[in-house]
This record gives C-alpha cells, sequence and structure tokens, in this order.
C-alpha cells in the first residue's frame, strides 16, 4: 500500500539469484515468473531513459481520517507510522 502513490507509474521487480544463475520477475498479476537474460537487460535499458527524478508527493493524501474519507480507509488507502503500525 505504501506504493499507492505511485499508481501511476509503471515499476518492474526482477531479481538475479547467483546460486542458481537464474532472473525472475514479477507479472502484471504479481505472480513469479522466469525471466530471461535478454528480457532482464530490456527491463534496465528501459529503466536508463526518462525522467526518474525525486518529485513532489501530496503528503495530505497520506493522512486519511475514517470520519471524512470513509471510502479510502475502508479500503486501507493510508499511511501508518511505525507508532501507530506496533499497536
Amino acid at each position: 500500500m505504501y506504493l499507492s502513490v505511485l499508481q501511476n507509474v509503471n515499476i518492474s521487480v526482477c531479481c538475479f539469484v547467483a546460486s542458481t544463475n537464474e532472473f525472475f520477475g514479477l507479472d502484471s498479476s504479481e505472480d513469479l515468473i522466469d525471466i530471461t537474460i535478454s528480457e532482464f537487460i530490456e527491463i534496465v535499458t528501459q529503466t536508463n531513459t526518462g525522467n526518474h527524478g525525486i518529485r513532489d508527493i501530496d503528503l495530505s493524501s497520506m493522512i486519511v481520517s475514517p470520519y471524512t474519507l470513509p471510502e479510502k480507509f475502508k479500503n486501507h488507502q493510508y499511511f501508518l507510522t511505525d507508532e501507530q503500525y506496533n499497536i
């Protein structure tokens, strides 16, 4: 949920397991899949293009009151501080 502020951003997730020399990624359904080295290189190449600067985030969208925004609260579209999370 913390990355929901990036909902309009395409994110590719992949990893390399050195012990087995395999690449894995997450597909659009967030299922773990095998990927080839060529697919990994393509992902990295795409990452090196475009604007990757730090963008301002509207912090007010992270504070959700169950009284004023009940739908967002019900859908867990909010952030918790460490103290709140550990309660």
